[in-house]
């Protein structure tokens, strides 16, 4: 039998998604490239490719405004699974739909080109450092651990802004400014403890794959 408590919650809208922290980000992250040539294109694999790479930048900086306090922790923790392993996809997945860009990997690779590995190399180091056995390794206590966990979050995401904003695809004009400043203001609402929260089950990723949906879209339509 359900509770008295269970019986009276409020039942959530169906269209709460729209409203969710996290599709907004991701949308606000995604508008930054659909601004000027919302069509420009360059083929279905890369443009997909691509996208992984946004939806992880989105992510990465959702995770400095639902930082996982109290019972939010896992749910933090595994967001920071999926930027791995998207961040994992995005890479291969350009040098399998372009082979020459393996000329991105040589030492005189541009800088932007080793911002994205070093922030991807300080994702697994952020990520494996979280774990229970790395926390009571590295760590002296909590506060130790929140210092050196948003330190090294920080510096991950000024390591991929370059990279985008080096690589600069999908990005022209205004476009790269608007990022620039939409990283920064969330950078300055986490360092003075503003939070939020997206919803508390999983499916709220469902949102950002919905803005990614239309992202493609866009870039695939005839005459895109």
């Amino acid at each position: 039998m359900r509770s008295a408590a269970a019986h009276h919650r409020p039942r959530a809208s169906r269209w709460a998604w729209c409203t969710d922290p996290l599709f907004l980000l991701t949308g606000a992250v995604l508008l930054c490239t659909l601004l000027i040539e919302p069509r420009l294109g360059a083929g279905k694999l890369w443009d997909s490719a691509q996208l992984v790479g946004y939806l992880t930048f989105a992510l990465l900086l959702y995770g400095f405004l639902d930082t996982g306090l109290g019972p939010r922790q896992r749910l933090h923790r595994h967001f920071g699974y999926i930027a791995t392993l998207l961040l994992a996809v995005h890479g291969p997945g350009l040098l399998l739909t372009d082979p020459q860009t393996l000329h991105y990997l040589t030492w005189d690779a541009p800088g932007y080109m080793f911002a994205g590995l070093a922030a991807l190399l300080l994702l697994l180091l952020l990520v494996g450092a979280a774990l229970p056995i790395g926390r009571k390794t590295l760590h002296s206590g909590q506060p130790d651990f929140r210092a050196w966990h948003q330190t090294l979050g920080i510096s991950i995401v000024l390591l991929a802004l370059w990279h985008i904003l080096g690589s600069s695809f999908y990005l022209s004009g205004i476009e790269p400014v608007l990022l620039a400043g939409l990283t920064m203001t969330v950078l300055l609402l986490a360092l003075y403890r503003v939070r939020v929260r997206a919803g508390a089950r999983y499916g709220t990723l469902l949102a950002p794959a919905l803005a990614g949906g239309v992202f493609l879209a866009l870039k695939w339509l005839p005459g895109g």
